[in-house]
């Protein structure tokens, strides 16, 4: 019987999952697809940070995107948001007035409200607006657009970025990646 409890123990304490064991695992990221699978992932400072699945947060969606004309420009904007243990984690994607084309690579750099551009944004904290992290002329990044489906509403990509708060302190994401269907 004392062996039966031992194996049964063994078990067990191989079954239990650690979700720090893995947070640094870039495995977990689901992988780059192209199809519209609305999927999304990435490494920020090392730690996998994906979407709650199906949950809404702060009134909106924790994996959504669109790519909308406006005004006369094409708008993007893209936000994948984790909430665990009362912690909010997330990372934004946006520009404005620009017109994207597969295959291409385009720079995250400073949100500049009156001009053409494309930035990215990373938050951590109790709400959404708690610690806020954001791309610069100096903290850059890249968005490589892979696929852009206009008819079937579905666009993937890949990104990377630094970005620094208002102490200077730096946050890396890194092996980005989405999939999903827009909002047109």
């Amino acid at each position: 019987m004392k062996h039966v409890l031992i194996i049964l123990s063994t078990f067990l304490l191989l079954g239990c999952k650690d979700d720090n064991e893995n947070s640094s695992n870039p495995a977990q990221l689901p992988p780059a697809t192209q199809t519209g699978k609305n999927t999304a992932g990435c490494l920020v400072n090392g730690k996998v940070l994906l979407p709650d699945k199906g949950s809404i947060i702060d009134g909106g969606p924790a994996l959504a995107a669109h790519y909308q004309y406006l005004d006369g420009g094409y708008h993007f904007g893209l936000g994948i948001t984790n909430v665990s243990n009362n912690n909010v984690e997330g990372i934004t994607i946006g520009s404005h007035n620009i017109s994207f084309e597969e295959g291409h690579i385009y720079e995250l750099s400073e949100e500049l409200w009156d001009d053409t551009q494309i930035y990215a944004s990373a938050s951590f904290g109790s709400t959404i607006y708690g610690y806020q992290y954001n791309t610069t002329n100096i903290h850059t990044g890249e968005l490589k657009i892979t696929h852009l489906d206009t008819t079937n509403y579905i666009i993937s990509g890949t990104f990377w970025f630094d970005a620094v708060n208002s102490n200077g302190e730096k946050v890396e994401v890194r092996e980005g990646r989405f999939d999903l269907h827009y909002a047109p």
